[in-house]
């Protein structure tokens, strides 16, 4: 309920009494990544995982990474605040899902959408180790 006071000091009568629910923030996400020295000059990353945006575990990937001058790969996708994202980085399918140090298999990785300072952004910083199927995993 809101009152107001107007020039003369005169308090009005309460408004009608309303609530509502914030939107969750949109939040834009911009994951870096440093690929392993073993990805091949002429491939591309991607990332496929539980979000719509990042094709729902679909196979053949389609959600494209960046190469920048850097030689690090980039992508910015926006997400509502707390939206809890499960994914991998791959060379454009299963058959070449990122692996660890050891050429293990690895977790999901994982995060939850939230904005960083006073701004609706986020950077996401992550190394990967190596690939399936490219050496030293395989041929």
């Amino acid at each position: 309920m809101v009152k107001a006071l107007d020039q003369a000091n005169n308090l009005s009568a309460a408004s009608n009494q309303a609530s509502g629910v914030p939107s969750a923030l949109a939040v834009d996400v911009t994951l870096v990544v440093t690929a392993p020295a073993s990805t091949p000059g002429s491939a591309t990353l991607y990332i496929a995982g539980n979000q719509p945006e990042i094709c729902s575990w679909c196979n053949q990937h389609t959600t494209k990474l960046t190469k920048g001058a850097d030689g690090k790969w980039r992508i910015t996708i926006t997400w509502p605040e707390g939206t809890a994202v499960e994914y991998k980085y791959t060379l454009g399918d299963w058959d070449h899902v990122e692996k660890g140090a050891s050429c293990d298999e690895i977790g999901n990785r994982k995060f939850t959408v939230a904005p960083s300072g006073d701004d609706a952004t986020m950077t996401v910083e992550e190394t990967v180790k190596n690939w399936r199927n490219v050496p030293p995993c395989g041929a």
